[in-house]
């Protein structure tokens, strides 16, 4: 990465040309991280699969199924039946199983996240899913059950997630 090369972490026999160095350190690594978050039921539109946000703290968000095993699926369609109509209907449709949302952010938005505690970075994608899409209240707060946080800044020997040309270069 970039920042390796930066930093001097790996050493060059015989060194790098210095217009080599020069093109390097002209270079800016920006944070990236991702959030993923599991959700025991959906309650966004079936079939999403990836959305692009403006004006939100988490602006890309991936959206994934994982089906229960069959005969989890069956107990699971029976139990839901005791959860919101809305959010039953569509687990049963689903066939049950999990649900794993997983929010990207780089630049500025990378660095606020990166700062918060995990379980506040992953509640945050929960309440923007909440204002995006409308569930009853307190209905995703129910289906969250944890999540992770991937900071490929603070990784050593990563220690950024995209690379671009500094401002003026």
């Amino acid at each position: 990465s970039i920042p390796v090369l930066q930093r001097g972490a790996i050493a060059f026999h015989p060194p790098l040309p210095p217009s080599t160095t020069r093109a390097i350190h002209s270079l800016r690594c920006e944070p990236a991280l991702k959030v993923t978050v599991k959700m025991s039921q959906r309650w966004w539109p079936p079939n999403t699969h990836g959305m692009i946000c403006a004006r939100c703290t988490y602006p890309e968000l991936w959206f994934q199924h994982v089906p229960a095993p069959p005969l989890a699926a069956s107990s699971s369609a029976a139990s839901s039946s005791a959860a919101s109509s809305s959010t039953a209907a569509s687990a049963a449709a689903d066939g049950g199983g999990l649900y794993y949302v997983t929010a990207y952010a780089t630049g500025d938005a990378a660095r606020h996240i990166a700062a918060l505690p995990t379980e506040e970075a992953c509640r945050g994608v929960v309440q923007q899913l909440e204002r995006m899409f409308g569930p009853a209240r307190g209905e995703a707060a129910l289906a969250y059950q944890g999540g992770v946080v991937m900071d490929w800044g603070s990784v050593p020997y990563v220690w950024g997630g995209y690379s671009c040309p500094g401002v003026g270069e």
